[in-house]
């Protein structure tokens, strides 16, 4: 087994197929977040950011956020997505739905998103 692709501090791929990503700080569940599963059979997930209760009661917009790492890396959980979320939610005074989507190399591309705007379609 040997080593064919490496993000240093993110991610390798082994010529096994072996693919081990590098645990990042994870963000819990804040009173303004919550997780929630968009696909059980993928499994596709989301958390969803509210602001906060002394908000408008007005409709509020909703931003659909895509978490970067070039569909290899990345996690709705990491801490510095939670947080950027979470003060954009509160700023903005929208709801943010951000997905986490099935990453590559395991889910050849363009399975998440392909994956995800065939699920919605159907839907």
């Amino acid at each position: 087994m040997s080593l064919i692709v490496e993000a240093l501090g993110f991610l390798q791929v082994f010529s096994d197929g072996t693919v081990v990503r590098t645990a990042h700080r994870a963000a819990a569940c804040s009173a303004t977040s919550k997780d929630v599963t968009i696909d059980p059979s993928k499994p596709i997930t989301a958390r969803v950011f509210l602001p906060s209760a002394a908000a408008s009661p007005s409709p509020l917009p909703v931003l659909l956020y895509f978490h970067g790492g070039g569909f290899c890396i990345g996690s709705t959980t990491w801490l510095g997505y939670h947080i950027f979320l979470e003060n954009l939610s509160a700023a903005a005074e929208a709801i943010i739905l951000s997905v986490d989507y099935r990453l590559a190399p395991e889910n050849k591309l363009p399975a998440a998103p392909v994956g995800m705007l065939r699920h919605r379609a159907v839907a």
